[in-house]
């Protein structure tokens, strides 16, 4: 932590968590006299788990819990293919594809006007490919931000090339949940595939197939910053010892030095308090988190 960081904390924690602490080395104290056990002051135990540069600032007590990048995934379809996608795909995802086109592409709807396009004829012409979407959500990503997500055909199907495609809006979930989880992301946008690959397709001895390798990489690209992020994803701090008490005197450290509307801190509970970044910290929560 900076030493910016340190002295803007170090007043603020080191005063409020003052009387905590002596209340709590008040009751080890009578605990002592109760069942002749050595006295131990609770803030050693903290303290060797920490740095030094962390004493008596809000990093001495608690650390943030989920800073980790999200891993998400999701199936989908891309269209506007010239004649290189497939029809084939398993049953399941075939349900879910036309799912999505009735449900919420409105295809096939005589009340948005779209009853001559057929899903079923969408699906089985050479335009449209299936795919699985994979990204990144990085840590502290708050809802509206970009990621890349990486694009590639089913496995064992006929799709050929996925190049000068478009995806599709599809919902994104946690990686590994399927339809257990809801949707936290979503992602859509233009197939980019590295220009040498697609030159490379039609330098082959045959003149026009391209070779295993070459092929292999067709069926798959890149969406540019066409993940978006659709739900805040909660920030929260985590007190390296449980305590009620300490954990709303931090909370009232932490509105003190950032005072709005809303809170910037909140205990849930005598362990965890959730952070909410003030407004003119949005596009900077890492800078916030810093502080």
């Amino acid at each position: 932590m900076s030493r910016r960081a340190k002295g803007i904390n170090r007043f603020s924690v080191a005063s409020l968590l003052a009387s905590a602490v002596l209340a709590a080395a008040g009751c080890g104290m009578q605990q002592h006299t109760r069942t002749g056990g050595p006295g131990v002051d609770p803030r050693d135990a903290i303290r060797a788990k920490t740095y030094p540069a962390l004493h008596e600032t809000i990093g001495e007590y608690a650390t943030v819990a989920n800073l980790a990048p999200t891993i998400v995934e999701g199936i989908g379809m891309v269209a506007a293919l010239p004649n290189t996608g497939s029809s084939d795909m398993p049953p399941n995802v075939r349900e879910m594809l036309l799912d999505n086109l009735y449900n919420t592409m409105h295809a096939g709807s005589y009340i948005q006007g779209t009853q001559n396009i057929s899903p079923e004829r969408i699906l089985a012409s050479g335009q449209v490919a299936a795919v699985e979407i994979r990204g990144i959500i990085p840590a502290l990503a708050r809802r509206g931000s970009t990621f890349d997500v990486m694009v590639a055909s089913l496995p064992n199907t006929g799709t050929t090339s996925l190049a000068n495609g478009l995806l599709w809006t599809t919902e994104l979930k946690l990686a590994g949940t399927a339809m257990e989880s809801h949707s936290i992301a979503l992602a859509r946008g233009p197939v980019f595939i590295p220009g040498a690959v697609e030159g490379a397709a039609g330098s082959s001895p045959g003149g026009n197939v391209p070779d295993i390798a070459t092929r292999k990489v067709l069926r798959s690209g890149r969406a540019g910053g066409g993940g978006i992020v659709t739900e805040e994803r909660p920030i929260q701090l985590q007190l390296y010892s449980p305590g009620l008490g300490k954990a709303q005197v931090l909370e009232r450290a932490i509105n003190a030095k950032f005072p709005g509307i809303d809170k910037a801190a909140s205990a849930d509970n005598d362990s965890t308090i959730t952070l909410t970044v003030p407004p003119n910290y949005t596009t900077r929560p890492a800078e916030f988190i810093d502080l």
